[in-house]
């Protein structure tokens, strides 16, 4: 009985080895080839043997291989109208079609991989030893950005793809069909070349580094990647980040100095450059500062209180939660033994060891009022370290947009109370914002918008004498 179980153990496996092509360890043509870009998924394996192999004729006689067009049929396209497929080899020598033209090529397994064959098409989409095939659409797209102080360069993420290329040669034209050559650029991509200055690169996992031009951007799998990690957009011409504010208010804190700290929820950079003739104290000594992302109230809150990414808050969401590091409330009080008061609107963003002083809204739906209040008064106690959070702005640019009349007189409202608060104070004073707003359909929105209107904040510090 072992030995009939043994044969037919041994039978099996010899089926196993004939359906797999023979030996096991015989090296076996790839069945996967990656299909990345505009494509639902960004980067997909197409499993090549759910794409029937069809019959076609070379000068060299009959051959058979897998038809492009049914191989990117296998994926789903995340845009309409009309688009291209550019096939990359090893090397990064690359051919560029339109996709309505990917017809009548064809992708051969050979033993080092796959290539392409197109008998009736430019010599050009000849590419062998395939890497990927990119799907590109004629849209602009917004997968992938470039924000600059007064202006955007937006990209799909096919077409993200092509800052890495330049085109080699003329544009080769057969039998009506024209193929362009391209070929990765000769010099590594830094942001010194991408953009032209240093900037703040916006990663996948949450975290933003700034450039350093020792470090590369590069095409992986669908992406533009910083240093080997996935990125979606990047920063260019602000000074610093709004965690920033951390690192001033320990700074003066650790000078001896006493600190007011006044969060301007929503107001955006945009905002004091179109109303700038009509405002005070905020009218000028201010600096480009980017926001982090999503530019939301909780996750730009987190990180201004503790100087830190999102990705080491670990708040990148509207929730309430203490940040995953420590905030400046825990270093004034248990590191420093200064007192400290967290003036909120009417609830809580995050969740810190101070106490938090909470405020109903008034007959008109504001907390201001009630903020500058309470912060006012702490001031004439001389409390060493006072947060106050203004919410009206961003409740203002939400109901009638940010450029309105509205949003004007709401923060020359808010400006009236910084310059009452600060009455008798020595100091320094920080004055920053978490987040602007873009305009839609008559009001503002900034919920995971990434542009140059909810990005780009302004940032105050300023010195104080009574």
């Amino acid at each position: 009985m072992k030995k009939l179980t043994f044969l037919i153990f041994i039978s099996l496996l010899f089926a196993l080895l004939f359906a797999c092509g023979g030996d096991l360890g015989e090296n076996l043509s790839p069945l996967y080839i990656e299909v990345n870009g505009d494509i639902v998924g960004v980067s997909l394996a197409v499993d090549l043997n759910k794409v029937a192999k069809a019959e076609f004729s070379t000068q060299d006689g009959n051959l058979k291989g897998h038809e492009l067009d049914k191989i990117l049929a296998k994926t789903s396209l995340n845009f309409s109208g009309g688009g291209s497929v550019m096939i990359t080899a090893k090397d990064g020598t690359s051919a560029l079609i339109d996709l309505e033209n990917a017809k009548g090529c064809f992708v051969v397994e050979t033993e080092n991989g796959f290539n392409l064959v197109a008998p009736n098409h430019p010599r050009v989409l000849g590419i062998k030893e395939i890497k990927e095939l990119t799907v590109i659409s004629k849209s602009k797209g917004a997968d992938f950005k470039i924000l600059y102080l007064y202006g955007e360069e937006s990209y799909s993420f096919g077409n993200a793809k092509m800052l890495f290329y330049e085109q080699e040669g003329g544009v080769q034209t057969l039998n009506g069909i024209t193929a362009r050559k391209f070929t990765p650029l000769a010099k590594a991509v830094t942001a010194q070349s991408l953009v032209g200055e240093s900037c703040f690169i916006y990663l996948d996992n949450f975290n933003i580094v700034k450039s350093d031009n020792s470090k590369v951007f590069s095409w992986e799998s669908g992406r533009v990647c910083y240093d080997g990690e996935a990125v979606f957009g990047i920063v260019a011409g602000a000074g610093d980040l709004i965690s920033k504010a951390f690192y001033d208010i320990k700074s003066a804190l650790d000078g001896g100095e006493k600190v007011i700290a006044v969060l301007l929820d929503g107001l955006s950079l945009n905002q004091v450059n179109i109303f700038n003739s009509q405002l005070s104290i905020l009218k000028s000594g201010y600096s480009a500062t980017a926001s982090v992302y999503p530019a939301i109230s909780n996750v730009a809150l987190a990180s201004i209180i503790t100087g830190a990414t999102p990705f080491e808050t670990d708040i990148y969401e509207r929730n309430v939660k203490f940040p995953a590091v420590p905030d400046i409330f825990d270093y004034a009080t248990e590191t420093l033994g200064l007192e400290a008061i967290f003036v909120e609107g009417n609830s809580r963003l995050v969740r810190t060891n101070i106490k938090q002083e909470l405020h109903p809204t008034d007959d008109n739906g504001f907390t201001d009022s009630a903020v500058y209040q309470t912060a006012r008064q702490a001031v004439i106690n001389e409390v060493d370290f006072v947060f106050a959070h203004f919410h009206g702005i961003d409740d203002i640019n939400h109901d009638y947009s940010p450029n309105s009349a509205e949003a004007l007189a709401k923060i020359k409202e808010i400006e009236d109370y910084i310059e009452r608060l600060i009455r008798g104070f020595s100091g320094k004073l920080i004055i920053i914002s978490d987040h602007g707003h873009s305009t839609v359909d008559g009001k503002g929105v900034h919920e995971g918008v990434f542009d140059i209107y909810n990005m780009f904040v302004p940032y105050y510090i300023l010195d104080i004498t009574a």
